[in-house]
């Protein structure tokens, strides 16, 4: 049952983060030195990628995605 909890909050974080990292490259929020955003953006997919899933979503489309809009670590 742990494994099956694990899996589906890491899913759920996933397509959270991907739909803030459309808003972000939508937007384009200011990344000042106190908010990071494009930088904790990026942390948070380096720690989801070891899930397959979500380096799929990474690899098809938001690795170039925020090359593409300057999401920049």
């Amino acid at each position: 049952m742990e494994l099956v909890i694990a899996l589906h909050v890491s899913r759920a974080a996933g397509i959270l983060l991907c739909a803030l990292t459309e808003v972000q490259a939508h937007f384009r929020f200011d990344s000042d030195h106190s908010a990071r955003i494009n930088q904790r953006i990026h942390q948070v997919w380096n720690a989801l990628l070891p899930a397959p899933e979500i380096k799929h979503l990474y690899d098809e489309r938001y690795a170039k995605l925020m090359s593409d809009k300057g999401i920049l670590p």
